[in-house]
């Protein structure tokens, strides 16, 4: 029997996943929240930039698309990627609503039946994803 060491790291996500979406939420009515999220955005990009395949994206602060509230978004492009963000982030988040999900094609199933939370769940605007 193959011990999980002698199992090599997998280079991609399983079909038909392509990436994750990392998304950290805060309250954009409160700045200290603002200056929270801002400064753990900073933090990532710190300690993290040097990754190839991952993209932090800009403080939204006013609620797009599905996402109720004020957030910034990290895309994960690969497993290694993931195995050293998303542990960080469930130790660091300081706080922080964030949802963790796979990038399919299907919207609605990846931030709903496919999708992580850590930390308390948000309510998301899920009429937006159904004409995706």
């Amino acid at each position: 029997m193959a011990k999980l060491a002698d199992t090599p790291f997998p280079t991609s996500f399983p079909e038909p996943t392509f990436s994750y979406d990392v998304h950290i939420y805060f309250n954009e009515k409160d700045e200290k929240d603002v200056q929270s999220a801002s400064e753990l955005r900073e933090e990532i990009i710190q300690k993290f930039g040097h990754l190839e395949d991952l993209r932090v994206y800009k403080l939204h602060t006013k609620p797009i698309g599905p996402h109720p509230t004020g957030m910034f978004e990290c895309d994960l492009r690969q497993p290694a990627t993931f195995a050293t963000i998303v542990p960080w982030i469930q130790l660091y988040r300081r706080g922080h609503s964030v949802l963790v999900h796979p990038r399919h094609n299907d919207a609605l199933k990846e931030h709903t039946t496919d999708a992580i939370w850590i930390g308390e769940k948000q309510p998301l605007l899920l009429d937006i994803l159904k004409s995706v």
